[in-house]
């Protein structure tokens, strides 16, 4: 009795699926244009399990592009996809779950660029940028990350790119390309060894030219926030992203299918916006031509047809999410920025000035004092010194004898006595420039001996009256 409950519940839940199929598929039929493909295209996209006949379908690959597909199913990883770049006239592919690049030539894929390491960088964002192969990270070995990788030197498979600020345990819904850098959006906080497993609703944003992450504020629409906390994606959902010129689009699948449906960040305005969808389309396989606009053209089975999705036509069913708000960015918050390093400029130019105007102040307050007694002030250290110098002046002390006078001459520590002694003779050399214009003391070698250091002390007092210690 109860397995025969269980399947008329199954089959009521299937006729209700399939409806929906039917109805959305008739929906893409009478809202998207379903001729053949027209155009140049950009980036192919094939999700395995591999559907034999299902490039054919492609009517605007040519022969050779269509063997080009073929020949990379070899390269594949079981359960995982590729993506195939047209770049100036030459086709690069990057199979996921590598670290691998292959380029096309003499109707065979060749190796570019090839790491043994297998399983890091899944559902990874692949680009070109510049002639260099970037991989920027989302999952691997059971945690998600954000790590930023590329390839440029044959003989070097990649190289960690330094990023300040990056994201930890972090892995993205959706990365896109600006022109500026790249919007990272939605995501997953992941990491076992931490039990730590929680959605991210927000973002991040990498600088390019600084290498630097910022965080990203999602500002939601009211009743859109409220709806979404209802739906509760407090696990990660079957999810695909795919980057075009203007619009970066996630498509995120739950079950129950309420909340299935696309979002699309505009890149230009940072307006994030969403339209429910009824039916399942990213579960593999599936393919995508991007046709290097801002639509591409979607093969998979529960669709039954080839069919062509335009932004724009998906933007008019849509409703606004919210938008985004990123701080602390080179790019998006450059008067900001530059209003902060005026400001600071102008704070170490008032206390610059305050500086000078109080040394200044001070200096004409001890000229005064030194005028009024018609005497030069001395440091309080050198105040007994000096006067024992007076009585030396002209004779050639021995380094004891000047120790003494010094009082350093109980020092039992012979560096340290050497340095105190330096230090005392810099003083006092500098106290009689600035009062009399010539050093007092002076090394001199030995006559008799070479080797041994003798010390000068030159009369440049005028008469014991000039020591007069400040007040």
């Amino acid at each position: 009795m109860e397995h025969m409950i269980l399947n008329n519940y199954l089959n009521l839940l299937r006729n209700f699926m399939w409806k929906r199929v039917f109805i959305f598929s008739g929906f893409l039929l009478l809202f998207f244009n379903v001729s053949v493909v027209a155009g140049d295209w950009t980036k192919l996209i094939i999700y395995s399990p591999w559907v034999e006949g299902d490039v054919d379908r492609f009517e605007d690959l040519s022969m050779e592009e269509k063997e080009m597909v073929k020949a990379a199913k070899p390269l594949l990883i079981s359960n995982t996809y590729m993506v195939i770049f047209k770049e100036e006239g030459k086709f690069y592919l990057q199979p996921k779950c590598t670290q691998n690049w292959y380029i096309w030539e003499e109707g065979e894929w060749k190796t570019l660029f090839y790491s043994p390491n297998q399983g890091g960088f899944c559902t990874s964002m692949s680009f070109i940028k510049d002639k260099e192969f970037f991989l920027l990270g989302k999952y691997g070995f059971w945690e998600g990350h954000f790590d930023l990788i590329k390839s440029s030197k044959k003989d070097e498979p990649f190289e960690w790119v330094y990023q300040k600020n990056q994201p930890l345990d972090y892995q993205a819904l959706g990365a896109f390309q600006t022109e500026n850098g790249i919007i990272s959006l939605f995501g997953l906080r992941h990491n076992p060894r931490l039990n730590l497993a929680e959605m991210d609703y927000n973002g991040f944003f990498l600088d390019w030219e600084t290498k630097s992450w910022s965080q990203i504020t999602l500002k939601w629409e009211t009743q859109f926030e409220n709806n979404w906390k209802k739906i509760g994606l407090s696990r990660f959902p079957h999810f695909f992203a795919f980057d075009l010129k203007d619009y970066g689009l996630i498509f995120l699948e739950n079950f129950p299918i309420e909340g299935t449906g696309w979002y699309i960040l505009d890149k230009k305005n940072l307006e994030v916006y969403f339209v429910e969808a009824h039916v399942y389309l990213f579960q593999h396989p599936f393919s995508l031509l991007i046709d290097g606009e801002n639509s591409f053209w979607l093969s998979a089975p529960n669709l039954g047809v080839f069919t062509q999705v335009k932004v724009e036509d998906l933007l008019k069913g849509a409703e606004r999410v919210g938008g985004l708000e990123i701080k602390n960015s080179g790019v998006f918050d450059f008067d900001q920025e530059l209003l902060v390093d005026l400001t600071l400029l102008l704070g170490v130019l008032v206390v610059g000035f305050v500086w000078y105007w109080q040394s200044k102040t001070k200096e004409k307050e001890v000229g005064a004092e030194v005028s009024d007694k018609n005497l030069p002030a001395i440091s309080v250290e050198l105040e007994n010194v000096l006067p024992e110098l007076h009585a030396k002046a002209g004779q050639l002390l021995k380094q004891q004898e000047l120790d003494v006078l010094l009082g350093i001459h109980e020092i039992k520590n012979l560096d340290l006595k050497k340095v105190k002694r330096a230090r005392l003779i810099r003083l006092i050399n500098e106290e009689t420039v600035r009062i009399f214009g010539n050093p007092c003391i002076e090394r001199v070698r030995s006559e008799e001996d070479r080797r041994m250091i003798q010390y000068r002390i030159d009369p440049v007092f005028s008469s014991k009256k000039d020591f007069v210690s400040p007040d």
